[in-house]
């Protein structure tokens, strides 16, 4: 029995063939890039007979609520649990950095996400 997916598409091109991801991807951007045009389109036809200040107000507040959102969507009321796992991997990062092998990272990336959350949910029963 010969070759099979991409060991095929190596032999018969020379190259890999493009990922079927990476079609999803370039969907997915294009799809994004239509909805900023959208949205570009809206905040523009909102403003009646050129009145430049509305249009800036309206970014002003589109802008501080699509940042609102992610802040609350990512940091929420619990910001130990957003900053916790960004520290943890910054230490793992220095441990492999210093040859600590990697069983040991990894055990020592789980503990200290682990112990955040543990913490997190202390101090959310405590008070």
């Amino acid at each position: 029995m010969g070759p099979s997916g991409r060991a095929r598409a190596w032999e018969s091109t020379g190259r890999l063939e493009t990922p079927q991801s990476f079609s999803f991807f370039a969907a997915y951007f294009v799809l994004a890039l239509l909805g900023v045009y959208l949205v570009r389109e809206r905040l523009t036809n909102r403003v009646v007979r050129g009145d430049r200040r509305e249009l800036g107000e309206l970014r002003v507040r589109y802008v501080q609520a699509f940042f609102g959102f992610w802040y609350d969507f990512l940091v929420g009321d619990r910001w130990e649990l957003f900053a916790g796992p960004i520290a943890a991997l910054f230490l793992a990062w220095l441990a492999t950095r210093a040859s600590v092998p990697a069983p040991m990272t990894g055990t020592l990336l789980f503990v200290l996400v682990a112990g955040v959350g543990g913490l997190s949910i202390g101090w959310a029963i405590r008070g």
